[in-house]
């Protein structure tokens, strides 16, 4: 069984890989997310470091949400806003 990745980054490419075996295309994830599909390329192929908003935009497009656990065991999650 493979190890859940790390870094949003990988995270987020991961995240891409799935959605892609599933039939959504980048250009169809492009139109949900507001993320450009030539963005969203280089995301995937670890050209290009997603920005948070990037991640928000992408996670909500994809049904997810972005979640971040800091060091002192404070949990703060966001929710993504619907991609309009």
């Amino acid at each position: 069984m493979a190890s859940k990745p790390k870094t949003i980054a990988e995270q987020i490419r991961a995240a891409i890989r799935k959605a892609e075996r599933r039939g959504v295309t980048r250009y169809q994830l492009a139109k949900l997310s507001g993320v450009s599909e030539s963005a969203l390329c280089k995301i995937h192929h670890g050209q290009r470091v997603p920005t948070v908003e990037s991640v928000e935009r992408i996670a909500a497009a994809l049904g997810g949400r972005l979640t971040l656990d800091f060091p002192d065991g404070d949990t703060r999650q966001r929710e993504s806003s619907a991609v309009e």
